[in-house]
C-alpha cells in the first residue's frame, strides 16, 4: 500500500525534483517511478531540462506478493518568457 507520495507540482526549467513515495508491505515493497508517456525507468533526482519534461509520473510498490499498488503524480513545467529583438522596420520615402 503506498502510504505517501509527492503532490502534483509546479517545476521551472533547470529545477532538480526527487518525487517521494512511500510504502508499506511486508516484505517491503520496491519502488520505481517511471514516465508514463513512454513507460521509461527514472532514477531521482530528476534534472528538469523543458517543457519534455512535463507529464505523469507514477510510483509503482512491488513486492512479489499479490497486485503491485500505483498512483500517479503530474509535473508542470513553467519555461521562462523568451524575449527577442524586434524585426527591424524599413521605411521607403516615396516623393
Amino acid at each position: 500500500e503506498i502510504t505517501n507520495i509527492t503532490y502534483d507540482r509546479t517545476v521551472n526549467k533547470g529545477d532538480t525534483v526527487i518525487l517521494d513515495c512511500k510504502a508499506t508491505g511486508y516484505p517491503a515493497p520496491t519502488i520505481t517511478w517511471t514516465r508514463v508517456s513512454d513507460n521509461s525507468v527514472l532514477r531521482m533526482p530528476l534534472t528538469i531540462s523543458g517543457k519534455q519534461d512535463e507529464g505523469t509520473y507514477k510510483c509503482t510498490a512491488e513486492n512479489g506478493f499479490g497486485k503491485p499498488a500505483s498512483r500517479d503524480v503530474s509535473l508542470t513545467v513553467q519555461t521562462p518568457p523568451v524575449i527577442t529583438s524586434p524585426k527591424e522596420l524599413t521605411w521607403k520615402i516615396m516623393a
